[in-house]
Order: C-alpha cells, then sequence, then structure tokens
C-alpha cells in the first residue's frame, strides 16, 4: 500500500492499513482495491466520524459488492440526524471494473448527501452492461444533478448529465458496437469516439431533444456477431426504427424479446411475432 503518517491520499489492497489509515481522520482520498474488504466493517467505518475529510472514494477491481451494507441503518445509522461521517462529506466516487454497481440503490446513493459526480469505469466495452446502474439510481442522480462519468475500454469516455443523451442508450449503443465487431463496420464514424456526441454516430438519430433514441441505420454495413434483446431494450420504448438488414448476425429467439419491448415493433426473429409485440417501431432484417 502506498501511505505514510501525513499523507491525505491512500491507495491499497489491505483493508487493514486501510482501516488504520482512515481512522486518523486525515485522508481525503481513499482508493481500495481487490475482494478482501469486509462490507459490513467499511459501512461502519464511513459512517464514523474520523472519515469526515473523506471526499473521493476508488473501488477497483472488486467482485465483493462492498456497498451492500451502505444502506442498512442498523449498521451504519445513516438514518440519525445530524451525524457527521463520510456518507455526507463524499463529493465523488469512482467504480472501476467493480460490480458494485449493481449494488448502488436510490437508498444508499441518497447517502451520500454531497455527492457530485460518479465514475463507472469498465477497461473492457463488453463488461459495461454487465455492471449498469438501475433507473432508479440513475433517476435519483438525475433529481440529485449529479454527473455520471463513463469509460468503457481503452477510448470511450462520455459524460451523462440529466439534459443529455440517457445513459442506458449510451451503454446499449456501445454493447451494439462491441458484440457486433465494431472496428470491423463498414462505417464506424463517431462511434464510441471520447470526442465526438452521440446525435453524429453513423446511422444514429435521436429524438426527444437528444435524450433518447429514435432510429438506428446499420443497414449492410458488416455487422457481426450476436444482436440480442438486451443490446437494445434499453431504449426500447422510444426507439421508432431499427434498421440492421444484411449484415452477418445471430438472433435471438423471437420469444425472448417480448418482455423487453413494450412500445417497439422489430423484424429480428419471427417478423410476424415481433410485429405484434412491438407496434410502434419499424425494423428490417
Amino acid at each position: 500500500h502506498v501511505y505514510d503518517d501525513t499523507a491525505k491520499i491512500i491507495a491499497t489492497q489491505d483493508w487493514s492499513s486501510a482501516s488504520t489509515a482512515l481512522k486518523t481522520g486525515r485522508i481525503e482520498h481513499a482508493i481500495l482495491e481487490g475482494n478482501n474488504i469486509p462490507p459490513v466493517d467499511f459501512a461502519q467505518l464511513l459512517a464514523d466520524a474520523c472519515t469526515e475529510q473523506l471526499k473521493k472514494l476508488t473501488l477497483k477491481q472488486m467482485s465483493v459488492d462492498v456497498l451492500c451494507a451502505t444502506s442498512d441503518a442498523s449498521c451504519c445509522e445513516i438514518n440519525t440526524p445530524n451525524t457527521s461521517n463520510a456518507y455526507a462529506e463524499l463529493t465523488e466516487l469512482i467504480l472501476i471494473d467493480s460490480p458494485v454497481t449493481s449494488s448502488l440503490t436510490p437508498s444508499n446513493i441518497q447517502s451520500f448527501k454531497n455527492l457530485s459526480k460518479l465514475w463507472v469505469i469498465e477497461t473492457s466495452i463488453s463488461d459495461a452492461s454487465q455492471h449498469l446502474l438501475s433507473s432508479d439510481v440513475v433517476e435519483s442522480l438525475e433529481h440529485r444533478g449529479v454527473t455520471i462519468h463513463l469509460k468503457l475500454g481503452p477510448s470511450f469516455e462520455f459524460t451523462y448529465t440529466p439534459s443529455g443523451v440517457s445513459y442506458f442508450d449510451v451503454v446499449a449503443l456501445s454493447s451494439i458496437f462491441e458484440h457486433t465487431q465494431g472496428y470491423n463496420w463498414n462505417n464506424k464514424e463517431g462511434w464510441c469516439k471520447k470526442d465526438v456526441p452521440v446525435k453524429d454516430w453513423f446511422g444514429v438519430t435521436l429524438a426527444d431533444g437528444g435524450r433518447h433514441m429514435h432510429s438506428l441505420n446499420l443497414a449492410e454495413n458488416n455487422l457481426v456477431g450476436k444482436f440480442v434483446p438486451a443490446h437494445i431494450s434499453p431504449f426500447s420504448s422510444k426507439l421508432n426504427s431499427l434498421n440492421i438488414p444484411r449484415n452477418f448476425l445471430e438472433t435471438h429467439p423471437a420469444n425472448s424479446w417480448k418482455y423487453l419491448f413494450a412500445n417497439s415493433q422489430s423484424h429480428v426473429g419471427d417478423r410476424g411475432i415481433l410485429r405484434k409485440l412491438l407496434p410502434n417501431c419499424e425494423i428490417y432484417t
């Protein structure tokens, strides 16, 4: 681990070292890595007044949901009025290659009263869909004006704000790109590039003032791989047209789509069934 008696930052894989450093009351940024952090002990420490200087928390390469206990008032006492602790003082939370995003809930997100930035960083685009924030969490963050920074793979970065493109639409588009060999598409202009807005990605048309997907046209574009419901379910209720004929795609059985689309129509799989299931969208395969 990296730490000395005067440091304000600690980076460690050792829980004992992290705990000792945080209890000094000086740590402003803790970078914790690995799977040996006990969730309840972690939650109790964050609820202690000694961690009130902690402003930035980075959780890296964890397979254990260390945030799962942070909404448990019995162990954290986060609902106690005027409690001074890291929950209330933390302004930035960074999750790197960690499935802890699945354990974030509106309840424990509300515990971080001053949170202004949330980073979700996945070194592989293909892993991103496994660590999606829930719609309730995104809605809660939107309501509070929290900025979500999404970094997928080596080059794609996206900053989500309440007035910008839907967080879920961006993750879904990135997943399509990854699972259909996007780097080999005939035209991949703009896709998953850090400085190119989603509205300028080839084949993408947005609606609702740039908030949601309206149509996706990737016909004859050398898409190769699996095109499954999970890739487009996030923007299914807004999607008006999906055009993906003359590519090289494996599609999912038609009956697997019906639970994922409420107001759209698709021609992937059994066209007749999907027309009934997705009445508001024209999709061509």
